[in-house]
């Protein structure tokens, strides 16, 4: 598949399929990674926080968020999301309490 647009600096394998990107929300994209035949829907938040790996043959679903919280994820190879699905990694800022 053509991938005609995708986030400054994010790092894609060209076999990796991205469906609508400009329909999902990319932040911290130099620090997101994609692997070879992986598929991400339309309609996802990534958040690169301190790294975002997804690996080989994984599939994020729609309305999915990866990486709520900011911290390191790693999705590995032959991993999948269902619809809707929220994966946090690190901590909360408590130094305001």
């Amino acid at each position: 598949m053509t991938i005609l647009w995708v986030p400054v600096g994010m790092r894609i394998d060209p076999l990796a399929e991205v469906f609508d990107p400009h329909l999902s929300v990319f932040l911290k994209p130099e620090r997101i990674r994609v692997g070879a035949h992986a598929r991400l829907d339309a309609l996802i938040r990534v958040e690169g926080g301190q790294g975002v790996t997804i690996g080989e043959y994984a599939h994020v679903s729609s309305f999915s968020s990866l990486n709520a919280g900011g911290g390191e994820l790693v999705f590995g190879a032959h991993s999948g999301c269902a619809c809707g699905v929220r994966i946090a990694s690190g901590m909360p800022d408590s130094s305001y309490l």
